[in-house]
């Protein structure tokens, strides 16, 4: 995590907002740390490369979604090609093109990011929601496969917490705390892993192959226990790190000089204002 934090420090500072277990920034701190970085050749050179993999890899302007099947004939085919630019709208038409650019920014910048895709069960469509890198915890249980494991800690407030799982579902403690003290914060964590063994073409949600779990940190109170058919967080990662399932960036390789070359700033302002005086 130190890491991470020194490659968003020399590139976006508040990127880097709760990393080695501290508070998320507020506007004050932000600032402070954006008063060390000296230049912002990195901060610009960063946000040209993730508007370049975004306009690369996933354009609003063109299907990138394509769909094919081995074997189809030509009336599949179409019919494929029809979904494909039914699918690419519907992707679009969602919140994807505000997230991807936020995700582009992480992957340059720390290696890896975690994006998750559900349904808007209010209005339809396709949902995406970047989780930051300081409340995910990644695993994956084939050696150097793709991660199939996220556990991510968040915070709720004891009102928002009875909200979302009702009454019987938040912990006794939790459900006396929305009535005298709405804004008491509880410690939560989203747990999604495969599920074994799992139900066959199974129709409840608790028999499905990823499994679905959030659950009261302090005192591990089971909210909810859900599932879904596919893994619904996408990891990528830039660089493995060598036995791990984490990675680092391209500003990993561009931290010496983005160091250097603030230092050579902070000494070159040092030299003026003692030539000016």
């Amino acid at each position: 995590e130190q890491v991470w934090v020194d490659c968003f420090d020399h590139s976006f500072p508040i990127r880097g907002s709760g990393l080695q277990g501290g508070w998320p920034m507020d506007a004050q701190q932000a600032l402070n740390r954006k008063a060390r970085l000296l230049h912002s050749a990195s901060t610009d050179a960063g946000r040209t490369l993730a508007a370049a993999i975004v306009s690369g890899a996933v354009p609003s302007s063109s299907v990138w979604a394509l769909l094919g099947v081995t074997g189809a004939d030509d009336e599949g085919k179409r019919w494929l090609d029809e979904k494909g630019k039914q699918l690419h709208e519907e992707v679009h038409a969602g919140t994807f093109d505000a997230v991807v650019l936020e995700c582009a920014l992480d992957i340059v910048a720390a290696g890896w990011f975690a994006l998750y895709i559900d349904e808007d069960r209010d209005a339809g469509g396709f949902q995406f929601e970047q989780w930051h890198i300081s409340q995910v915890f990644a695993a994956s249980t084939k050696p150097g496969g793709l991660v199939d494991t996220v556990f991510r800690k968040y915070m709720l407030t004891a009102e928002q917490a009875v909200k979302e799982f009702g009454e019987s579902g938040v912990s006794a403690e939790t459900l006396k705390q929305s009535v005298i003290n709405p804004d008491h914060q509880v410690a939560m964590c989203h747990a999604i892993y495969p599920r074994q063994p799992y139900v066959v073409n199974a129709r409840l949600a608790k028999n499905l192959p990823i499994a679905s779990c959030h659950f009261e940190t302090s005192n591990q109170h089971l909210c909810r226990e859900s599932g879904y058919h596919e893994m619904p967080v996408i990891v990528p990662r830039w660089a493995i790190i060598p036995n791990s399932v984490y990675a680092i960036g391209p500003m990993f390789d561009a931290l010496p000089d983005a160091r250097q070359l603030n230092d050579y700033i902070r000494m070159d302002t040092m030299n003026a204002e003692l030539a000016i005086g």
